[in-house]
C-alpha cells in the first residue's frame, strides 16, 4: 500500500512538471505568434536556423521573417539566409527563390517603413526608436513597426497622420529640388529607402540620379 501511494505522489509531482513546462514554453513563444493582432500563420523554415545566420552583411531585417510572406500572404514565415539581399543596410532572408525575386524587383514595397523604425516616435518625439515584430502593423500595404503596443495602437487610432513620417521633402523629389530648385512631386511608383528614410521620384531617371549619389540628397 505505500509503494502504491508513492508511486501515485510521483505520477502527481511528474503531471505538474510537464504543465509547468509548457506553460514557460507558451509564454516563450514570439508575440508575433501569439497575438491575433499581428498577422497570423507564424511558420519556420528548418534552414532558418542555420548558422549562416550569423554572418549575413548587415543587420537582419524583422529577426528573420520574410517581408514578402507577410506583406503578400500575411503570413510570418522565417527565411532561409542562404537566400537572402542586402537593402538599406539590413539583411532580409525568404524562404525561397520566387521571394526574393519579389523583393529584388520592387524592394520598396516590402521593406518595413523607416527601415523598420517607429513612425510614431519619429512623428512624436523625432527620435529613430527600432521596432519590434512583435508590434506589427500592415496598414494600406505597408508593414509597420513598434517598439510597444502603446505605440501600436496610437498608429492604429490615426494611420493618416503618422504613415507618412519617414517620408523625405514631404514628397516631393528631393533631385529636382537640390539640382534645379524647384519643387516637384513624386509618386510611390518610384520609391527608395536611404537610412530608413523615404524618397519619391516622378520618374525612374531621376530616382537613378538619387541613387548614384544619396548622401547628397540625404538632407529633408
Amino acid at each position: 500500500m505505500l509503494s502504491a501511494h508513492r508511486s501515485f505522489q510521483a505520477r502527481v509531482v511528474l503531471g505538474r512538471s510537464f504543465a509547468a513546462l509548457a506553460i514557460a514554453t507558451l509564454a516563450a513563444l514570439p508575440a508575433a505568434a501569439q497575438s491575433a493582432a499581428t498577422p497570423s500563420g507564424v511558420t519556420q523554415s528548418a534552414a532558418a536556423h542555420s548558422n549562416a545566420a550569423q554572418h549575413s552583411a548587415g543587420e537582419v531585417g524583422l529577426d528573420g521573417y520574410c517581408p514578402v510572406c507577410i506583406v503578400e500572404m500575411k503570413q510570418w514565415e522565417k527565411g532561409d539566409p542562404r537566400c537572402s539581399t542586402v537593402y538599406d543596410g539590413k539583411t532580409y532572408h525568404f524562404p525561397g527563390a520566387k521571394q526574393k525575386a519579389m523583393f529584388d524587383a520592387d524592394p520598396e514595397k516590402y521593406a518595413p517603413a523607416a527601415g523598420g523604425d517607429c513612425v510614431v516616435c519619429q512623428a512624436e518625439m523625432g527620435a529613430k526608436m527600432p521596432g519590434k515584430v512583435e508590434f506589427a502593423a500592415l496598414q494600406a500595404g505597408r508593414l509597420f513597426l513598434f517598439p510597444s503596443q502603446k505605440e501600436k495602437d496610437t498608429f492604429l487610432a490615426n494611420p493618416a497622420r503618422y504613415a507618412q513620417a519617414d517620408l523625405a521633402y514631404g514628397g516631393d523629389c528631393a533631385v529636382c529640388k537640390v539640382d534645379y530648385g524647384h519643387t516637384n512631386p513624386g509618386t510611390a511608383a518610384f520609391a527608395s529607402y536611404y537610412q530608413g528614410i523615404r524618397f519619391l521620384f516622378p520618374n525612374g531617371d531621376l530616382r537613378e540620379a538619387f541613387l548614384a549619389n544619396p548622401m547628397k540628397y540625404a538632407e529633408r
